[in-house]
């Protein structure tokens, strides 16, 4: 299919529409359910001016704050540093990290960050020893639930097969219902 766009009154350009995802059509849906939107109507030869298409995107910034207050999910992420050292996260103050041994960190979230208890995964940073003799791992130790999630640090010797607690980077991502 072909649509003509006009950039300025002077001169107009053809775009070759190859895909609608099924995502852009569930989002449309979404957005025009929550949000109006204008809606335009055309043909694959007609002309869509500039005015048009601007008069597409006014309310943009709108729309997308409806999709997004509209989701049931909350996504939180943190990269926790040797000895259990809180570096990043998003959404700001949203987890608190404690250390009880080496390699093993507990994360607790925000209250009301999640309503029920999220799935979470993590993954090494491990920096500190040579790719192929060692190898690290991280595994989610106790929980998740909504308030916390434990994870232990791990490090393989594949020379002397010594597996160890190590106070290594890793990061973590935990998806769960708002």
């Amino acid at each position: 299919m072909q649509v003509t766009i006009e950039i300025s009154r002077q001169t107009t350009k053809r775009l070759l529409v190859v895909a609608i995802t099924p995502l852009t059509v569930l989002l449309g849906i979404a957005v025009s359910n929550a949000v109006p939107v204008p809606h335009l109507n055309f043909r694959s030869n007609d002309v869509l001016t500039a005015d048009q298409l601007n008069e597409n995107f006014a309310n943009l910034n709108e729309r997308v704050a409806a999709i997004e207050s509209a989701s049931t999910e909350h996504v939180v992420r943190a990269v926790i540093a040797a000895g259990c050292v809180l570096t990043s996260q998003f959404p700001a103050s949203s987890v608190m990290v404690s250390r009880s041994d080496p390699g093993d960190c507990t994360v607790t979230f925000a209250e009301g960050t999640f309503s029920g208890a999220p799935t979470c995964m993590a993954t090494s940073y491990g920096v500190n020893g040579d790719f192929p003799r060692y190898h690290y791992g991280v595994e989610l130790a106790g929980g998740p639930t909504m308030t916390t999630a434990r994870f232990r640090h791990s490090a393989i010797d594949n020379e002397t097969t010594a597996n160890a607690f190590v106070n290594e980077p890793f990061g973590i991502l935990c998806v769960g219902p708002k």
